[in-house]
């Protein structure tokens, strides 16, 4: 959690100068190497700015809270607010892991690894991939699970679980 000096997705950045592709591509490829999930937030959609009132005026999504699935498996149901402050350049960010009560009847998504030996799953997944094309990674990513999600429903049931 914090200001990571870098936008994972050029709708992330609102100025003059476009932020460049291999910067993003770096910061979600070093997020998807050490397997980490961007929570998204609440409230203003950037997290510092520089130069307001200027032509030079930047917005920019610079701080966000990251997690490791193990990590969102424990807290299932938490809340990333971006919050303004007074004296910083930087909104403060404030994560609450104590938004519902402990069980709430929302199923987390979760990956079955007997998908990938049926014939629909590649497919099932090119087709996301491809439908979210132009999107920051975590939004390819969160398009991706909502389809396995409804296709697998069937699927699941034919294993007898879930």
């Amino acid at each position: 959690m914090g200001d990571f000096n870098d936008i994972a997705c050029q709708s992330e950045k609102l100025g003059e100068h476009p932020h460049p592709g291999a910067l993003i591509e770096g910061f979600n490829d070093t997020l998807g190497d050490c397997q980490l999930v961007d929570l998204g937030m609440t409230g203003g959609r950037f997290t510092w700015e520089k130069g307001r009132g200027t032509d030079a005026w930047v917005e920019e999504r610079l701080d966000r809270v990251v997690a490791s699935l193990e990590w969102l498996e424990i807290y299932e149901e938490v809340e990333v607010r971006n919050v303004w402050t007074y004296n910083s350049d930087h909104y403060a960010i404030f994560l609450d892991l104590d938004t519902q009560p402990v069980r709430a009847t929302r199923r987390a998504f979760k990956f079955e690894s007997a998908w990938l030996l049926e014939e629909g799953c590649a497919k099932v997944v090119d087709e996301a991939w491809r439908r979210a094309m132009g999107m920051c990674f975590q939004q390819k990513i969160a398009e991706c699970g909502q389809r396995l999600w409804r296709w697998g429903e069937s699927i699941t049931a034919s294993f007898g679980i879930g």
